[in-house]
């Protein structure tokens, strides 16, 4: 269900978590830890999840910086906060799905965006890895998929780029 019909999209970091829980899940090879970590976070929330999937599944190519790729060990482990061979299998299951999906991480250098006036304030108010994915969308002229909407989507929107959040518009029951 690629509703809006992309084939690419700069991708945030907690979506691209949430595309490599959601893949592991989908491969359903055990009861593991992350697989019930997965079933209960979308516990009632199953059409959601479904169209999620899909939605995801239609994007043929992630964008996303190199910081934000970084970004993900850490969220992993504060998230689910697992170790040793599931943790593995995890992650060699996680680069074989980005492949599939052509990932495409690009360097935004610090040096060089902080150049920019109104980027001085972005990497002050919302930090340098959400800055670089709006410059990097605004340089690749594609949206931004997050599911910040406290403060990424704010900046962005007043950027003039296109978001999607996936919460706000893909059904729940």
């Amino acid at each position: 269900m690629n509703l809006f019909n992309l084939r690419k999209a700069v991708i945030d970091t907690s979506v691209l978590l949430d595309a490599l829980l959601i893949s592991y899940y989908n491969l359903k090879e055990g009861h593991d830890s992350i697989i019930q970590y997965v079933k209960q976070l979308y516990l009632g929330k199953e059409i959601f999840l479904k169209n999620y999937t899909e939605f995801l599944e239609g994007i043929e190519c992630f964008i996303t910086t190199s910081h934000a790729i970084g970004e993900l060990q850490g969220l992993f482990s504060t998230r689910i906060g697992i170790e040793g061979d599931l943790k593995r299998n995890f992650w060699e299951k996680s680069v074989s799905y980005l492949k599939t999906k052509k990932i495409n991480e690009l360097l935004i250098e610090l040096a060089l965006i902080s150049e920019n006036k109104t980027y001085i304030k972005f990497i002050f108010d919302i930090g340098y890895i959400d800055t670089g994915l709006i410059e990097l969308a605004k340089k690749e002229n594609l949206p931004i998929i997050t599911d910040d909407v406290r403060t990424l989507s704010n900046f962005a929107y007043g950027q003039a780029i296109e978001l999607f959040v996936p919460e706000q518009f893909l059904n729940y029951r």
